[in-house]
């Protein structure tokens, strides 16, 4: 094969490609002449076409079929890979069937080639948004397309509820859908409540249908938890699901169930009153339990209430025992709180206590005027830390 001289520089681009399938074997000279794998000059003799379909500086490998579209033969597909057990294929055969989503995969097939999987999970996680975005829109628009969506959930929510786009279609669900359908997702939670609410997604479901749906709908969530009312108190999305129940189930309107719950969790009220997460659970009980459930709190914080008063947690506790008690459970705390110097000195030097302090002094009765009976005592050792000086701010505004 002839080359045209002192032209210009050579370079090297691929060989032609053929204009039918051929197999290459190496050695076996190919119609332009050269071997496959072979390199073929930039600069090409005159009268000929460079290939299609590949860029210059790119061998041909031996031994590859090719096409006439300069393009090697395509990776090939897994056959009847099933996805990994346990996960949501995107999409579903309920969301398909709702949404008529243009991304149907055949089930048992995998969606991408067998060399790349990063990719495949990312295409089939978009999927599983877009068909999400797709049921939510339907159940947000109402009428016959909301019915289609909803039915399509029916049957498959213990799965979606786990699943981190899905479960905001349950919630959607929950939330829009007559009382009676709702109450029907809802109650396919049933044996996995315990697991739901350890869930950072299905954790939402639980609450949404406990804010959603009348309290005897959810009885089941409270039969679940019974006997590890504690434990679940103290998990960081088992408090937010506990101070759903007690809002929802207690009171006037409590049950043998939820009062059960509740007796359960009185148990260790000043423990949880303590704890990072729990002490949110003992403030729901305060706001929203009974007179005799509230009382039980104070009780429990009156066991050692300055401890209390200047813990992290439980100095939130102790403010909402002061706003939400009996008359005589209160007073008996602000006098052990604002009732001596020495007390009074030793919650408001602290971080947390000052802020309960602060509480105190806003509360209507006479506990305020008795602290300032002795508040020129206490003001030399107040004005030692930053604390006592901003309370003695809050005093001397009171009184001017």
């Amino acid at each position: 094969m002839a080359f045209v001289q002192n032209q210009c520089p050579v370079t090297w681009v691929p060989v032609m490609v053929m204009t039918s399938p051929v197999q290459m074997a190496p050695g076996q000279m190919t119609p332009c002449g050269l071997m496959s794998g072979q390199m073929t000059p930039n600069v090409l003799v005159p009268g000929t076409v460079a290939p299609t379909g590949l860029m210059s500086g790119q061998m041909t490998p031996n031994g590859v079929q090719m096409f006439g579209s300069g393009q090697v033969t395509p990776p090939r597909v897994c056959p009847n890979k099933s996805p990994p057990p346990g996960t949501w294929c995107a999409p579903t055969k309920a969301t398909l069937d709702a949404s008529n989503s243009s991304t149907m995969v055949p089930s048992g097939v995998c969606s991408g080639a067998c060399s790349d999987g990063g990719s495949d999970i990312d295409e089939e996680e978009e999927d599983a948004a877009q068909a999400c975005a797709e049921l939510t829109a339907q159940i947000e628009e109402g009428g016959v397309a909301r019915t289609a969506a909803i039915e399509a959930l029916e049957g498959s929510v213990q799965e979606l509820a786990f699943d981190p786009s899905a479960c905001r279609v349950v919630q959607k669900a929950l939330e829009l859908a007559d009382i009676d359908v709702a109450a029907s997702l809802a109650q396919e939670l049933t044996g996995k409540v315990r697991e739901a609410i350890k869930s950072p997604h299905a954790n939402h479901v639980v609450q949404k249908m406990l804010e959603i749906l009348p309290a005897h709908y959810t009885t089941f969530v409270v039969d679940e938890v019974l006997g590890s009312a504690a434990e679940v108190a103290r998990h960081r999305y088992g408090c937010r699901v506990l101070c759903r129940v007690v809002e929802r189930h207690s009171g006037e309107f409590a049950c043998n169930k939820s009062s059960a719950l509740i007796s359960e969790l009185l148990q260790e009220a000043a423990e949880l009153s303590r704890h990072t997460f729990s002490h949110y659970v003992i403030e729901a009980v305060l706001q929203f339990g009974a007179p005799e459930q509230r009382h039980l709190v104070s009780v429990a914080l009156r066991t050692d209430l300055l401890r209390n008063a200047k813990q992290r947690s439980a100095t939130y506790v102790v403010e909402k025992a002061l706003a939400c008690c009996e008359e005589q459970d209160r007073n008996d705390m602000v006098s052990e709180l604002f009732g001596t110097v020495a007390s009074l000195v030793a919650l408001v030097e602290n971080q947390f206590g000052c802020h309960v302090a602060k509480a105190l002094v806003k509360l209507p009765g006479d506990h305020l005027a008795h602290a300032l009976s002795f508040l020129d005592q206490a003001t030399p050792l107040l004005q030692k830390t930053k604390y006592g000086r901003r309370l003695l701010e809050e005093f001397k505004q009171i009184t001017i």
